[in-house]
């Protein structure tokens, strides 16, 4: 469409069409780029998020089995907090509690 446009030397205003079609195209294109880093600022949060989980899990394990805990800790709400555990790793937060504090137990 741009070269069709590029190319029609007998519309008065073509450079001026051209023009904007690009500064249209390249607002799409940002969109999506936009959009992409957004969903990707949004996955690596909730990575350190769930790691920082898992290191508190570890320590604290034996004494506190609630994932009211861990998401005080993590100043976040016990749902979120398995919201971010499930998108992470499939498992629960309840479930690493507990696969943690059976592992140290045994």
């Amino acid at each position: 469409m741009l070269k069709e446009k590029y190319n029609d030397s007998h519309h008065r205003f073509r450079n001026e069409v051209v023009n904007h079609y690009l500064r249209i195209f390249v607002m799409e294109m940002w969109n999506v780029f936009a959009d992409k880093m957004e969903q990707k600022t949004q996955n690596n949060e909730n990575a350190s998020l769930f790691q920082r989980f898992l290191s508190f899990v570890e320590i604290h394990c034996i004494e506190h089995r609630e994932v009211e805990f861990y998401a005080s800790q993590l100043f976040i709400t016990p749902k979120y907090l398995s919201e971010v555990c499930k998108k992470n790793s499939g498992k629960s937060a309840s479930e690493w509690i507990q696969n943690y504090a059976t592992s140290r137990i045994i």
